[in-house]
């Protein structure tokens, strides 16, 4: 990498990151432990259940597979925002900057709740406190033998009354487009796997994962208008088979128990010409998000995607936007 490069990457990281620790100091809502790490940082993976092992995300590979970063050509930044059930929301901002066969990066993922109001007996409230956390993470991307590898790292973050704790994690991933024209992609992973802090005496455990995925895009159409123009198709599918290493603090009505070790998501993603793109996905663990759906827009260089996960139960609807740029 050229002098010029380093240079000019470090400033746009320096001032993301910058503008990425205010929004966190604004959030106001909150969520269970570290429970976010149940949910991807894109809306494009939230549409496709969280199969996305073998999906390229750009920044949101870091906590996914970090291997990923690099089949994306050019640099990119991302920003999403998950509004949850319950009033809960989390935030997400991130960066990949490729050069030939590397990628460096990183990304923060955070929820918070204030003004928290403190109770010793019923009446009159005798104080307020807030409760945060916050994932910071550093990511580096190589191609060693023809094989994508990547990793990255967590510094972790909760504070709840006066009482805080920090932590690390560690995320390993590996994929390599078996096809031609990265129709086939293997991809494989080790997700969250680190250790907290006591916080007042608990240890919050991380929900840590591996995960083996597939991403095939084995349709490709070319369907003519009446007036001659040609309009194109093409179905992508991702698989991953899930094996839980660790739960962590899981264990509300939202992130249910896992009741078996391995499980599956799946997804679909039709796109229609160069433009629009209608995702879906299936979870087989999750009783109450087993469903989700989504859509996505192409620009140039300007991606935004939206989905929708329909909670059963009367949990009502959960909502994830996500706006990516690439330069």
């Amino acid at each position: 990498m050229t002098k010029k490069f380093f240079q000019s990457r470090i400033w746009l990281l320096v001032a993301t990151l910058f503008a990425c620790l205010i929004s966190t100091a604004k959030a106001q809502e909150f969520s269970n432990g570290f429970d976010l790490l149940f949910v991807s940082t894109d809306a494009r993976s939230v549409a496709m259940a969280d199969a996305n092992t073998a999906l390229s995300a750009g920044p949101s590979s870091w906590l996914a597979n970090p291997a990923n970063t690099l089949f994306d050509n050019k640099s990119s930044v991302q920003a999403t925002y998950h509004s949850w059930i319950n009033d809960i929301s989390y935030q997400y901002a991130g960066a990949v900057f490729r050069e030939r066969d590397r990628a460096i990066g990183f990304a923060i993922y955070s929820n918070a709740i204030s003004d928290i109001e403190v109770r010793s007996v019923p009446g009159q409230a005798v104080g307020n406190f807030s409760v945060n956390y916050v994932v910071l993470t550093a990511g580096y991307a190589k191609k060693i033998l023809g094989v994508n590898t990547g990793v990255s790292a967590s510094w972790l973050n909760e504070q709840y009354l006066e009482q805080n704790a920090t932590g690390y994690a560690v995320n390993l991933g590996l994929s390599k487009a078996i096809l031609a024209d990265e129709k086939l992609i293997l991809g494989a992973s080790l997700n969250h796997v680190g250790r907290m802090q006591q916080l007042n005496a608990i240890r919050t455990e991380l929900p840590s994962k591996a995960k083996i995925g597939l991403r095939s895009e084995f349709i490709r159409l070319n369907l003519t208008s009446g007036d001659g123009q040609a309009l194109p198709l093409s179905l992508t599918t991702v698989f991953d088979v899930v094996y839980v290493l660790d739960q962590g603090s899981n264990n509300d009505l939202v992130f249910q128990d896992i009741d078996n070790d391995v499980f599956f998501n799946a997804g679909l993603e039709l796109k229609v010409g160069s433009t629009i793109l209608l995702r879906g996905g299936y979870k087989s663990w999750n009783a109450t998000r087993r469903w989700s759906m989504g859509l996505g827009f192409r620009v140039n260089d300007i991606h935004v995607d939206l989905a929708q996960i329909p909670f059963s139960d009367g949990f009502g609807n959960a909502w994830s936007a996500s706006l990516r740029y690439f330069f």
